[in-house]
């Protein structure tokens, strides 16, 4: 069952927003700072996942944290999932299809540092079967770092 925003209680709207300033937030921390019981705040959350309001709770994840310095774009014409498996230098952080029509596959790959990708590069040049090609290549450094750098190519 959907909602318009205007058939919303002030409550609920008052829930949806305190939410979305932070996600991570216990039902205490909500009714406290909306000025809602907790009961209240518990009876919103639970209409809402049960009505697909909200539909999951998703971790936004400090990859320094990890100590993840140098991000990896790329785009395939094929699937290497399998080629990455036996990875030690790079952290997959995201894969998917391009498009359900052919195969190409985008990867996010994490690495600790620029050395890391070098070799990462040095890698996928020998690992890579004849019909694999890197259609798209990009390197994105900690841009709070003095050499920050884009890298573009295949």
């Amino acid at each position: 069952m959907s909602k318009n925003l205007e058939d919303l209680s002030q409550n609920e709207k008052k829930f949806i927003k305190n939410l979305l300033d932070g996600g991570n937030k216990t039902d205490t921390e909500i009714a406290r700072e909306t000025d809602m019981s907790v009961s209240t705040v518990n009876r919103i959350r639970h209409r809402f996942e049960e009505q697909d309001v909200i539909e999951e709770y998703i971790p936004i994840f400090n990859l320094e944290g990890v100590n993840i310095q140098v991000y990896g774009f790329f785009m395939f014409n094929k699937d290497i999932s399998s080629v990455l498996d036996g990875l030690d230098q790079g952290h997959v952080i995201f894969s998917g299809n391009v498009s359900s029509i052919d195969e190409k596959r985008v990867f996010l790959l994490g690495f600790e540092s620029h050395e890391y990708y070098q070799e990462f590069i040095s890698f996928l040049r020998s690992s890579l079967d004849p019909g694999v090609e890197v259609l798209l290549s990009e390197m994105v450094s900690n841009p709070d770092e003095k050499n920050f750098v884009i890298r573009r190519g295949g």
